[in-house]
């Protein structure tokens, strides 16, 4: 079991538990929390087997908790303000009051809008996560963006820290082999960022798809780490900093929005740090050489292929939507060398037109 705790502003306090077998324990776990909450909401995927769910509550149950469970269906359809409303007309019709906890099990999008309804209930109550794939226990989390979609990605949304991430590895080896990958899209992004987590990672490639535990358990604890390291000095994202864990987003999201969120956020991120990578070796001067380390990790990893359906105006005109943007500029996240990413302020025009080469240098037409 491995444990990353990280405190990055008086208010905020997150601890992450990384290992096997824990959701018998949550119970112990929610300790953490504070203030201690009297009532407990589990809003889980209901596509995980219901005895992860009911392992999950009755530990809640017998650490003297009362605990409700809800089900939502995960996917981007369930960030919506229509599920958001129907969580907050639960939470007042069971009488949950400020020291209350929210507990969410799912990936991403079950993260996104649970944590945006912790968000507002009153203000902000606390919240725990049980991230049950690969991508939502490398990334999605923590960090503390939540958020609802309207028109367009992650719209509505606000700032609110997990007190508590439990990641149990059980979840892991029963993950669709191409969910599993597609989340490893991330862990790939912190990588490069952290220099020599990206020599472990390239190292470790072989065992990391055989699903070794010690190797899963190792990469995931690594990779929030990695994050939480970032949001710790901009926890709000005033400062701009965290803007680098956008590497690779600004293409993945057009790329998701372009698709009208058919292709998914691991498979669009990879495509992206692509992308992004030649754009990089054409404005910061990163290097060839270190472009293909990157390059083959993800196409060992199966991921990387340019979706054919989409056309190259669509995906860059939807970069118009992305939240870098600032009036006529745009911050783009870019490489310098592995292990040194910076933001590059540049005009919006001349982002569009320098992604729209990187991209057809990458996916064809040049």
């Amino acid at each position: 079991m491995r444990i990353v705790e990280k405190r990055f502003a008086e208010e905020y306090n997150t601890r992450v538990v990384v290992g096997s077998g824990l959701l018998g324990a949550i119970g112990k776990h929610v300790e953490v929390v504070e203030p201690q909450p009297s009532k407990v909401l589990v809003v889980h995927d209901d596509r995980i087997p219901w005895k992860y769910v009911e392992e999950l509550a009755s530990s809640l149950r017998e650490a003297g908790l009362e605990t409700h469970v809800w089900g939502i269906t995960g996917g981007e359809r369930a960030k919506s303000l229509e599920t958001a409303t129907s969580m907050w007309r639960l939470l007042v019709t069971k009488n949950y009051s400020r020291d209350s906890l929210l507990i969410a099990v799912g990936g991403g999008t079950v993260t996104d809008v649970v944590g945006f309804v912790a968000a507002t209930y009153m203000r902000g109550v606390s919240w725990a996560v049980v991230p049950t794939t690969m991508l939502a226990m490398v990334d999605a989390a923590v960090g503390g963006k939540t958020a609802i979609n309207l028109h367009a990605k992650n719209v509505i949304g606000a700032f609110h820290h997990p007190t508590l991430v439990l990641v149990d590895t059980v979840f892991i080896q029963s993950l669709p082999e191409n969910i599993y990958r597609e989340g490893l899209s991330e862990v790939v992004k912190h990588a490069i960022i952290d220099g020599g987590f990206f020599h472990w990672v390239k190292e470790s490639i072989d065992s990391l798809l055989a699903r070794e535990e010690a190797i899963v358990e190792e990469i995931i604890a690594r990779s929030l780490s990695v994050k939480l390291d970032i949001v710790a000095r901009d926890p709000r994202e005033t400062s701009g900093y965290r803007m680098i864990l956008n590497l690779g987003h600004t293409i993945g999201h057009a790329l998701e929005r372009a698709s009208s969120y058919q292709i998914s956020h691991g498979r669009a991120v990879a495509v992206g740090l692509l992308v992004e990578g030649v754009a990089s070796i054409m404005t910061t001067g990163f290097s060839w050489n270190q472009y293909r380390q990157i390059h083959d990790v993800i196409e060992k990893l199966g991921l990387g292929q340019c979706p054919r359906e989409i056309s190259e105006e669509a995906i860059i005109d939807s970069i118009g939507f992305d939240k870098k943007r600032r009036g006529e500029k745009i911050i783009l996240p870019l490489i310098r060398r592995i292990g040194d990413v910076g933001l590059y302020e540049l005009g919006f025009s001349e982002a569009k037109e320098v992604l729209a080469k990187a991209w057809r240098m990458v996916c064809g037409g040049e």
